[in-house]
């Protein structure tokens, strides 16, 4: 049965500084230990206790108590949402109230009834979290519970804690066992089963400390270095806590854990586009001098617009949504997460071009296909096809400065191939042609971990457009409250430890002209182009040779996914999933 302890902070806020002087977003393990330590002494006369104990609770009791938590750090840990405008930032104010070092606090100066100096210190930035009526708590969850005299004496500390972090920060702990149903808490972080530097070098993990075994011997020494006294002498608290604190920060135990959200289950991931429609194309002779149609790569976006225009325009009335693009607005059901997208085969793929499967390249080459997403109704797929079947002689024109193309036979394969199977001495990658266009402007770090957008958040977040519907979690009740949570959860699903994918080697690229490589562009954007070696789990053995594009353009001529087949002895597997990354980008 599991084990929880969580903290409302009864004023709402939370005040707290890493022993790096930074200020905390969350409280760590090894601060809710420290809290207890400091409750065990200070309220339970820990190691001082006299023969007649009102408290109820032994030196035996709260030892096994505390040598629990020692080198046992939270199994998950809830981190309910949080508004923390300095976050990873060090405030330079000075604080006008009573922090700091207290100093000429001795008995002479008490008896002359003499107000003792009080330090100045750094201001630390307020964390706020929400009420326990909107959110859950903040909760350290433990998988298995200790035994039942261990997790009574755990509540009756907890629930003696005045508060965690600053004197101000005022908290309820609570210490209760949960039912394993309950385990862990839904939107949890979960503690991570690689240790050392494997597990911190980890990008966008949540890392906490935690107390380590021999922690409370640490603290103990410590406190004697700071106030040489007998041991019999009365503990004068409130003054030897703050000085030992701050003029010894005590991290030999201080251990690490590093925690991640975990991802949803994609054990098998969906084709976005199964059906192609496969478009021949001939240069018009009369407009063009070469021998075959090789378009450049700033011209891809433009010609897959030109085709679509056409195709809705030979449509006629009502062509479909999943054509158009346009949906009706519905507020109980989303909108798929792909629409028909157009892409172009043609010797401007370089040595991809030799990968492209004998029935697609047997259909006519160079070529348009056309990708029909999973989402799309069986009777508007072959509408569509009839459409570009009925097509066939009829020219295309994109610019003024490029000669025609006409169209040839179309040609339908459902359930498609598009490249040829990996040789089996391969492990096949995939990158983006010509790039995968940014489809947001860059977020800000993000507030739970910490994480900056770089190139591979944006190919991340571009591969859990396509794969929407099966990176989301719909047991997952608790939908982030604002636009930029959503876009970072989405982010961390996909690159966890769990998901199927992986990006190695993520750069951005640019462009003198980089509107042509984008269909729509607004004015205060800043078009950005990303790149990368893309690695799918080999278990999905259905996108080994399937169409797929991502980014902005990913539904007119941008970000086809070409594979990259490595040999076997230039990759090495990785991890605890058997990740497949190549020897040169191993860390």
């Amino acid at each position: 049965m599991p084990f929880t302890i969580s903290a409302e902070f009864l004023l709402g806020t939370y005040q707290g500084r890493d022993s790096g002087g930074k200020p905390e977003r969350y409280p760590s393990p090894d601060r809710l230990y420290k809290a207890l330590v400091s409750v065990a002494y200070r309220t339970f006369q820990y190691e001082h206790q006299q023969s007649d104990n009102p408290s109820g609770l032994s030196d035996e009791d709260i030892s096994a108590a505390l040598d629990w938590l020692e080198g046992n750090p939270p199994d998950s840990i809830y981190l309910p949402h949080s508004d923390f405008s300095a976050y990873g930032r060090s405030s330079s104010s000075v604080v006008y109230r009573d922090k700091g070092y207290i100093e000429g606090l001795s008995k002479k100066a008490l008896s002359k009834k003499a107000q003792p100096k009080v330090a100045a210190a750094l201001a630390s930035t307020s964390v706020t979290y929400p009420d326990k009526s909107s959110e859950h708590l903040l909760t350290w969850q433990w998988e298995q519970r200790p035994s039942p005299s261990i997790e009574s004496t755990l509540s009756q500390l907890c629930w003696e804690v005045p508060y965690l972090g600053e004197a101000c920060s005022k908290v309820r702990l609570s210490a209760q066992s949960i039912q394993s149903e309950d385990y862990p808490i839904s939107g949890s972080v979960i503690k991570d089963k690689a240790v050392g530097f494997e597990s911190l070098m980890r990008r966008g993990h949540i890392i906490f400390a935690y107390p380590g075994k021999g922690r409370l011997e640490e603290l103990k020494q410590g406190y004697e270095q700071i106030n040489p006294t007998k041991a019999s002498s009365k503990v004068d608290s409130r003054k030897a806590e703050q000085n030992l604190l701050d003029a010894l920060p005590m991290l030999d135990t201080a251990q690490q854990a590093s925690y991640s959200i975990p991802a949803a289950k994609t054990s098998d991931l969906k084709v976005p586009w199964p059906d192609l429609i496969v478009i021949p194309v001939e240069l018009d002779q009369s407009e063009n001098t070469e021998s075959q149609w090789v378009p450049e790569r700033h011209e891809f976006v433009g010609w897959s617009v030109a085709l679509h225009r056409f195709l809705v325009r030979q449509w006629g009335l009502n062509p479909p949504p999943s054509l158009l693009g346009k949906y009706v607005v519905n507020e109980e059901e989303l909108r798929p997460a792909n629409n028909v997208a157009i892409q172009i085969l043609s010797e401007s793929l370089g040595a991809a071009a030799d990968l492209i499967s004998d029935e697609v390249k047997g259909c006519g080459f160079p070529a348009f296909i056309v990708m029909l997403p999973d989402t799309m109704p069986e009777a508007d797929k072959q509408a569509l096809f009839r459409v570009c079947r009925e097509s066939q002689g009829k020219h295309l024109f994109f610019s003024r400065n490029v000669g025609r193309i006409r169209l040839g036979s179309a040609a339908y394969f459902a359930q498609a191939r598009l490249w040829k199977q990996p040789p089996v001495d391969r492990v096949r990658f995939w990158r983006p042609f010509p790039m995968a266009v940014s489809e947001i402007r860059p977020m800000p770090d993000d507030a739970r971990t910490g994480r900056r957008w770089k190139a591979a958040e944006s190919m991340y977040l571009a591969l859990g457009h396509v794969w929407r519907d099966d990176f989301s979690d719909p047991s997952d009740q608790e939908e982030p409250a604002t636009y930029e949570q959503r876009i970072w959860q989405m982010v961390h699903t996909v690159s966890s430890d769990r998901s199927p994918m992986h990006i190695y080697d993520a750069h951005p690229i640019f462009d003198v002209n980089m509107q042509d490589f984008a269909h729509h562009v607004n004015k205060q954007n800043v078009l950005r182009g990303t790149s990368g070696l893309i690695s799918i789990d080999g278990q999905q053995r259905s996108l080994q040779c399937a169409a797929i594009s991502i980014g902005q353009s990913r539904h007119l001529g941008g970000g086809l996914l070409l594979p990259v087949d490595l040999p076997q002895e230039l990759v090495e597997s990785s991890g605890e999933q058997g990740r497949k990354v190549p020897v040169w980008l191993q860390k």
